[in-house]
């Protein structure tokens, strides 16, 4: 049985996923460039229309490719079905 995944409706009036991805990698490597964007169209192929990233994470082209692939393969019909998420780093300059 498919699990719902809870929604939180914005002042926009779309409803954004609660749960999504992380794009983080989670080795001081990330995998090539081609093996990302197999990742993350398989992710929107189960379900996924979520993702969250950074610039410091290395990983926006990748989905970004994943994005235009899914659209091009009919998983989705447009950029707008895919909420992505992303977040500055902040340098303090501590001297």
């Amino acid at each position: 049985m498919a699990m719902l995944v809870p929604k939180v409706m914005l002042n926009s009036g779309h409803e954004m996923p609660l749960i999504g991805m992380g794009t983080v990698p989670t080795d001081p490597t990330l995998p090539p460039i081609d093996q990302l964007v197999s990742i993350f169209v398989d992710a929107i192929e189960a379900g996924y229309r979520h993702f969250d990233t950074a610039a410091a994470y290395g990983s926006e082209e990748a989905l970004g490719r994943a994005v235009a692939e899914a659209i091009q393969r009919g998983l989705i019909e447009s950029r707008e079905d895919v909420f992505i998420t992303s977040k500055v780093m902040v340098h303090r300059d501590t001297s």
